[in-house]
């Protein structure tokens, strides 16, 4: 007697059908979303196997999820992670479940912060975008794809850019001094040269 084979297209339609009659809302989606998590796949890439057998040890893992999500366990505790604007945020049972109207409070909140002055110079530039970057992940997540779960305390590589940059106008400073310094001294001796020329020419005309 053959096998029974289950298949990708078998289980996802197997799941959506018993997530259905559990109440689901959109049980065709949490199919997707739980065998994806169970084989360590996107969605999209479940579409480019639906013929890909499933071997035992994936079945019992999907089994698992759906059992749990039938019984009206939120998926985002099944799967360990929710979206919340562009970056993934890790949570588990007990944790808060981010809701699409805090995405959108996010956004407002953002959008009514003040904009950055324009840079004088490259360590100030740095600073600038530290601080952004901190302060978007504080609040939600910016574009620069860091994990979420931030405070809005100053992070490590700007309080590194303020160091750089003030060892840089330090260095700076030094060497103006140095500079200015080199040229006083040559001014002196200048005026030295021109005393001493002038000493001479007087003494020549006397003893004419």
């Amino acid at each position: 007697m053959a096998e029974d084979v289950w298949t990708v297209k078998r289980i996802l339609e197997w799941i959506e059908g018993y997530l259905a009659q559990h109440g689901d809302d959109n049980p065709r989606l949490s199919a997707q979303w739980l065998v994806a998590e169970a084989l360590g796949a996107t969605r999209m890439q479940l579409f480019l196997e639906l013929d890909r057998p499933l071997n035992a040890e994936e079945r019992a893992v999907i089994r698992d999820y759906t059992r749990r999500r039938g019984a009206g366990e939120p998926l985002q505790y099944i799967t360990g992670t929710v979206g919340f604007r562009h970056i993934a945020v890790r949570l588990r049972p007990g944790v808060l479940i981010p809701r699409p109207e805090t995405e959108l409070l996010v956004s407002e909140a953002l959008a009514l912060l003040p904009v950055a002055p324009k840079p004088q110079d490259e360590y100030e530039a740095e600073l600038l975008r530290q601080w952004s970057a901190d302060a978007a992940a504080a609040v939600g997540g910016g574009d620069d794809g860091r994990e979420g779960g931030r405070t809005g305390v100053a992070p490590s590589g700007a309080a590194e850019a303020v160091s750089a940059g003030a060892q840089r106008k330090e260095a700076r400073g030094s060497d103006d001094a140095a500079s200015s310094s080199l040229s006083m001294s040559r001014i002196s001796a200048s005026d030295s040269s021109l005393k001493r020329s002038s000493v001479s020419s007087i003494r020549r005309s006397v003893s004419l």
